[in-house]
This record gives C-alpha cells, sequence and structure tokens, in this order.
C-alpha cells in the first residue's frame, strides 16, 4: 500500500507512520508545490476572499485524488492496475467528512478501479485565500446565472451548451486546461456560442492543473512513467463546477452533457473492462457522489440530460443550430487529440469511431480525422484495436436472438456496475441503438467489404 500525505498552505508535520509517505503540496507559494493550479480564480473572479469551507475541501480532495491518480503508476503494483492507497488529507469540516467516508471510499474504487482508503486530518488554514488583485481580471459582475456546465470541447459539452442557450439559460461555462492546444480550441469554440446567442449572460472559467511528481522514497516508483488512465479526471471537473455553483447559490445546477452509451460504458469485450471501461457519468458514480453531496450540506444538483440518449440522438437534436452546423467538425472526441501539431481526431481510438457512427445518421461528417476505417486500420496491431473491439462486440450482439438478447443486454450492462431496474431498461435501449448507428456507419464506409467480412459476414 502506497501512503501519501497531501498538504495545504503550509507544509504540516508527519506522524512516524507517514514518514515514508509521499507527499504532494498545494501551498501558497507555487513555486514549493507539486500541484500547478490557479483554482484562487474561480473565487477572484467573483471578487471574493475564498469558497465556502465544506466547498474549498471538496475541491481540494478531488485535486488531490487526480494528483494521484495521474502520478502514481498502476504498473508498480502486481496486478498491473489495482494500486492501494492510505491517503491523509487536511480538511477544515472534519466531522461532515468522516461521516461520508465509507461512501467516499467506495465511490473512489469504482471511479478508479483501486482501494482507497482515507483518513482525514483537522486543519483550519484556507486555501490561498484574499488572492492578490490582478489589474487586468475580468470580474463577473453579472451574477445572474441559471447553472454551469462543464466545457469540455468534445461534440456532446457543445451541443449540451447550444441546448441550454437555446432554452434561454444563463450559463457559465467551466473547463479543465488539460493541454494548451486544447485551451485554444475551448475558447474559439465558446467564442462562437457567444457570439451567436448575444442575449444570453454567459461567462467562460477554464481552470488550469499541472502535477509534478511527489516527493518521497520510493526511487523505484519515480522511475516509471506516469499513469495515463486518470479516471478521476471527472470527479475533479465536476468538483470545479460545484466550487463555482456554490458562489451563485445553492439551488444552481451543475451540467455534465454526455451521451448515455459514454456514460456507462459498457466494456465492448471482457478483455477490456479495465482502463478501456471509464465510468466518468456512469449512473452508480453519479448517484453516489450526490449522496455524498447532499450528507456534507452540498445542496448543487449534478445534472446529466443526455443520459438517455444516443450520441447520434443528441446530434440529431442539434443538426439544425446554425452554430452546430459550421462548428462541430472543430470539436474534439478524440482520447489522444495532442499528437498532432494541430489537436484532430485520430479517427481509430474509441471516442472517434463512436463520434463518426454518430455523424454518419446526417450524411455528411467534416471532421478532419487523421486515419480512416480500413483494412489498414484492422491490421494495426495498436491502431486497429479499438476497431477490431467494436466489431467484435457487434458481432456478439448481433449473434444472439431476439429472446436470449435480453440476458445478454443484462449481463453486459451490469459488468461494469450498478443500476437500478429503470436505469437497466433505460441503457437496455441506448445501447441497442448505438449498436444499430455503428452498423448503419459501416454499412456506409467506402471499405465497408473488409469490415464486413471482419464481422464473418458480406453485408448487403
Amino acid at each position: 500500500m502506497i501512503k501519501i500525505w497531501i498538504n495545504k498552505q503550509e507544509k504540516s508535520e508527519m506522524p512516524e507512520d507517514f514518514s515514508d509517505a509521499i507527499v504532494f503540496n498545494l501551498l501558497r507559494k507555487d513555486k514549493d508545490s507539486n500541484i500547478k493550479t490557479n483554482i484562487e480564480s474561480i473565487w477572484e473572479r467573483f471578487n471574493l476572499d475564498n469558497l465556502n469551507p465544506i466547498n474549498e475541501d471538496l475541491l481540494l480532495l478531488s485535486l488531490a485524488v487526480m494528483a494521484i491518480d495521474k502520478q502514481i503508476p498502476r504498473a508498480y503494483f502486481n496486478d498491473r492496475w489495482t494500486r492501494e492507497f492510505l491517503v491523509s488529507i487536511p480538511v477544515y469540516e472534519l466531522d461532515k467528512w468522516n461521516l461520508v467516508k465509507s461512501d467516499l471510499q467506495d465511490m473512489l474504487d469504482f471511479l478508479t478501479g483501486d482501494r482507497w482508503v482515507i483518513s482525514f486530518r483537522k486543519s483550519d488554514l484556507r486555501l490561498r485565500t484574499k488572492p492578490a488583485k490582478k489589474k487586468n481580471i475580468e470580474y463577473i459582475k453579472n451574477k445572474n446565472f441559471d447553472g454551469v456546465c462543464l466545457f469540455s470541447g468534445g461534440l456532446d459539452s457543445f451541443c449540451g451548451a447550444l441546448k441550454l442557450m437555446d432554452l434561454g439559460k444563463n450559463i457559465i461555462f467551466a473547463g479543465y486546461k488539460e493541454h494548451n492546444k486544447l485551451e485554444s480550441r475551448q475558447r474559439l469554440l465558446y467564442s462562437k456560442i457567444k457570439d451567436y446567442y448575444k442575449e444570453n449572460n454567459t461567462e467562460l472559467m477554464l481552470l488550469r492543473v499541472r502535477f509534478k511528481r511527489g516527493i518521497g522514497e520510493n526511487e523505484k516508483l519515480f522511475s516509471l512513467d506516469k499513469e495515463n488512465t486518470t479516471r478521476s479526471r471527472s470527479f475533479m471537473f465536476i468538483s470545479i463546477g460545484l466550487s463555482i455553483a456554490s458562489i451563485l447559490g445553492e439551488t444552481i445546477p451543475v451540467y455534465i452533457p454526455e451521451n448515455g452509451f459514454i456514460g456507462i460504458n459498457v466494456p465492448l469485450t471482457d478483455s477490456r473492462s479495465g482502463s478501456c471501461s471509464t465510468r466518468t457519468t456512469h449512473p452508480y458514480f453519479i448517484n453516489l457522489f450526490s449522496k455524498i453531496l447532499e450528507n456534507i450540506g452540498i445542496k448543487n444538483k449534478i445534472i446529466n440530460f443526455y443520459s438517455g440518449m444516443t450520441k447520434g440522438e443528441i446530434i440529431q437534436e442539434s443538426q439544425n443550430n446554425p452554430v452546430f452546423k459550421k462548428w462541430y467538425s472543430f470539436t474534439l472526441s478524440c482520447a489522444h487529440p495532442y499528437r498532432y501539431p494541430v489537436p484532430t481526431n485520430c479517427g481509430y481510438c474509441y471516442p472517434c469511431i463512436i463520434r463518426k457512427a454518430a455523424l454518419s445518421i446526417l450524411g455528411f461528417d467534416n471532421t478532419n480525422y487523421r486515419n480512416v476505417l480500413d483494412d489498414t486500420l484492422l491490421g494495426n496491431v495498436n491502431k486497429g484495436s479499438h476497431l477490431r473491439a467494436i466489431l467484435l462486440s457487434l458481432n456478439e450482439y448481433f449473434s444472439h436472438n431476439d429472446e436470449d438478447k435480453d440476458k445478454f443486454l443484462q449481463y453486459k450492462l451490469l459488468k461494469n456496475g450498478i443500476l437500478s431496474i429503470d436505469e437497466l431498461d433505460k441503457y437496455k435501449r441506448i445501447y441497442e441503438k448505438t449498436m444499430d448507428e455503428i452498423y448503419s456507419m459501416i454499412e456506409k464506409e467506402e471499405h465497408k467489404m473488409h469490415l464486413f467480412k471482419y464481422l464473418g459476414n458480406e453485408g448487403e
């Protein structure tokens, strides 16, 4: 088990049983920190000294979890996947966090696929209070907002933003600056939304978070590459949204637009039940997170109004919007768009293929993909793995007759997390509809014969 010690504002003295712990610092002086961030701009732009204590605790917790998730590689552990963490985190509202500790550990276990043991310690220090007033800061003066919407630069979040604008909502769009290239794309897409919906009160808040290696004695750990699965990203992203919403009022929701198929994220094959099956907006994660929020006194709701829709259905709903028609091709659905000089959809990763299937419904797709779905891609050991898994999943799905299909779908859907009966019925429909969307895309592909042969038939 790896021990982790989290500091905020000032370095605290560690007890003897944590003397060999890896340390992550979020200190007043950024040069002394290995969690580099501008999160203070959340309250700085509202001309406030700080957040309320419970939201500040949540924000620090989410940053700590993301730092651990990103910096400690799974390859170090026996099964090369399941990590074990003992984490000490300073909080202001100690009693509230101890009340939800068990649920929090369950939520993190589910989200990242690891084993988390959390211990909280009391700290009266506040997180970067009274930030320096910068001359060029754009203060948010009109606080008449109806919600906070996570804005990733992806296709779903773009459509979600347009939907909220069409409904006349006043929205703060919150983005996470994971890469400088992504920031420019987020700003471009937001500018097009703002220019068209001039009557809506909107703001864009982009938060930067960077991590450096923790300080510790375990040299072997830090000789390995960084971890690249980062399944806790959604916890941090939503916590950022909740921090902004808490300033606006307890009735202000946080919207997380993402289609239900990606949300449930069924493993395409049994061998892909680990790293390729994230739980970003899985209903079990959202429900457990919402329960924790309620018990610690945070009343802002988390809402995914696309949870009951496929990506194709989202696009059909948005297709007549003039901003969508002109700018959808600039959105990034790719799992790794930064490998290229200009951020690009690779065309071969799982999210890109689902995107192509959804857009094929429109009969056109102006997205500039770097790869096409052909026999060369199928034969590529690395690049073709996602396409092969999708085709195998299609083959498995269509091989079941109507009588067996219900049991098959139930098995597939419950493999990645607990669902209620109503949720199970909803996601059965979404899964079937998405499979149909993918198959329909293959029928339209120029190289469909190679793809159909891999499926075991010659197509129509």
